[in-house]
């Protein structure tokens, strides 16, 4: 009688701890609340929610490492609790440690789908880093749904709608990508990245004009961008601006000589005014390098033998 009496009131006090655990945790008072999850484990170290919930608190004290050994403990005790590999996901993204938030959030939502639909409005650094990574790895579906709720947490800035805009880019929803990026320079109008990334949907519709118009305000904003003089030099290129196309696509080679699609213009460049030697050079340069666009790679084979040829 006495223990089954004793096994009530530690019941009891651990049900009471919790509670006052969650809410200092509500009050904001993170500190309280570790304490309070703490006394609760002490009395029963088999309590999940007492680790779930304190693994919580310590993560918002940015009490990293010690939230994911609480989230280990609740996971051995509870293997399919999908909101625990969430919390832990989450946790690994504010630590930089993305593969493994990846890993974890990849087991969440196969176990749970509404984990992806789960908000928390402090996790926001985790969101925009979860979704930059699985658009990175070939999921756009789930990096979408990261950076969408990057954008209704935060829906002034300007980041999210850049890097949503990439997904977008994917596919070729350059539509899509123009009104991101609408929204993105109305939030800021000083991101010249906004501006290089609106006009490459714009040339990529054949919309020159405007292109061109995005291409000049990006270099006005950053003109060391190699980035920015490489676009705008394709727009001059296709607009059959041969000899601004060329300035730019110099100045591009001379501040990032790397970009083999600078590389590739400037031989289109050169093919276009029968220059052979310089561009047969050109091409044969692009193809030495790293990562090349397949079908940039077999059009450059072919422009060598046709220029060969000559």
């Amino acid at each position: 009688m006495f223990s089954l009496l004793s096994e009530i009131s530690c019941n009891d006090e651990v049900n009471s701890a919790i509670q006052k655990g969650d809410a200092f945790f509500a009050s904001g008072d993170m500190a309280e609340a570790i304490n309070s999850f703490s006394y609760a484990i002490a009395r029963d170290p088999g309590n999940i929610e007492a680790y779930y919930n304190r693994g919580i608190a310590l993560r918002n004290s940015e009490k990293y490492a010690a939230a994911i050994a609480d989230f280990d403990k609740a996971l051995k005790l509870s293997p399919d609790f999908s909101a625990i590999y969430t919390a832990r996901a989450l946790t690994y993204a504010l630590l930089g440690d993305i593969n493994q938030a990846m890993a974890d959030m990849d087991k969440a939502i196969l176990m749970d789908n509404n984990n992806i639909r789960t908000i928390e409005d402090n996790m926001v650094d985790a969101y925009f880093k979860l979704g930059i990574a699985f658009r990175e790895h070939g999921k756009s579906i789930y990096a979408q749904a990261f950076l969408g709720k990057v954008i209704r947490i935060k829906p002034e800035w300007a980041p999210g709608y850049i890097e949503r805009s990439k997904i977008y880019a994917i596919n070729k929803a350059y539509d899509m990508i123009i009104v991101d990026l609408n929204k993105a320079i109305k939030y800021d109008a000083n991101s010249f990245e906004a501006y290089l990334l609106r006009s490459e949907a714009y040339l990529n519709q054949g919309k020159y004009d405007l292109a061109l118009k995005d291409a000049d305000k990006s270099i006005v904003l950053n003109n060391k961008s190699a980035d920015c003089l490489v676009n705008r030099g394709i727009i001059y290129y296709n607009t059959k601006d041969y000899e601004k196309a060329l300035s730019d696509l110099n100045n591009s080679i001379g501040i990032n000589g790397s970009n083999y699609e600078a590389f590739y213009y400037r031989a289109l460049v050169y093919r276009s005014k029968g220059m052979k030697e310089p561009a047969i050079a050109d091409f044969k340069t692009l193809m030495s390098m790293k990562n090349i666009d397949p079908e940039i790679l077999s059009k450059s084979q072919n422009y060598i033998s046709e220029l060969s040829a000559k």
